[in-house]
């Protein structure tokens, strides 16, 4: 895979012994994944997709399939999930999972216009047949990352504004595309903090809200519902 976000990756295996939990690394195991199974559903060679920023499809006139991140947002959807869990009669509180959507383009550029159809016509094709990649149905040879917990990849309808403005970042010159929306990478919070189960949830007069338990759970959960999560 010509430039690899990570830097000298084991061949063929993207399993890391270490889960990694930022939001960089998350990225760079998630592109890349998909990057090698777009690579083997269309039976290219390594050289014939990359991982670039729009504008280098132009300035280094880049041929094959590029796959660039347009953006970053959060998943809303799992913001409210419990994040309590009771072990030998204990109680841990948790931060809940933070899980984020990348908006993603792949954009065909080969050196014969119709080869760049054809490519596009077998991406979309892929992606429609497999809508989501987990352990579950991971390939033979391809293990899914330890470090993801599910990828959901759904179709993005562009509008024409909208895509003049995208293509206007790599200098104005438009390719074939597919946008893409992958839903739910779960980043686990590793910090817990032990209390007794909570009891009770009170709004007084003031509409404030009254926790039972100790003083330290109080003021986690108080944070916690301040910040939205």
């Amino acid at each position: 895979m010509k430039n690899s976000l990570i830097q000298n990756p084991k061949e063929g295996s993207f399993e890391r012994t270490i889960i990694c939990k930022s939001v960089f690394f998350m990225i760079q195991i998630a592109m890349e994944y998909l990057s090698a199974e777009v690579r083997h559903e269309l039976g290219l060679n390594e050289e014939d997709i990359s991982i670039e920023a729009l504008q280098s499809l132009q300035e280094n006139d880049i041929q094959g399939i590029n796959i660039t991140l347009l953006y970053v947002e959060q998943e809303n959807t799992l913001k409210n999930l419990p994040h309590s869990r009771v072990l030998n009669d204990r109680v841990f509180y948790q931060v809940p999972p933070f899980s984020i959507n990348l908006q993603l383009v792949l954009s065909f550029h080969f050196e014969q216009y119709v080869t760049s159809i054809q490519y596009l016509s077998e991406t979309a094709n892929f992606f429609h047949k497999k809508r989501w990649f987990s352990a579950e149905n991971q390939r033979a040879g391809q293990p899914f990352p330890s470090a993801l917990g599910r990828l959901v990849v759904d179709f993005q309808n562009i509008g024409l504004e909208q895509l003049n403005h995208i293509w206007s970042i790599s200098g104005g010159v438009h390719h074939p595309a597919l946008f893409y929306k992958v839903r739910l990478l779960r980043l686990e919070q590793d910090e817990a903090i032990e209390g007794p189960a909570i009891e009770s949830v009170e709004i007084n007069d003031e509409k404030q809200v009254i926790f039972s338990g100790s003083e330290e759970m109080k003021k986690y959960l108080k944070d916690n519902q301040e910040n939205g999560t």
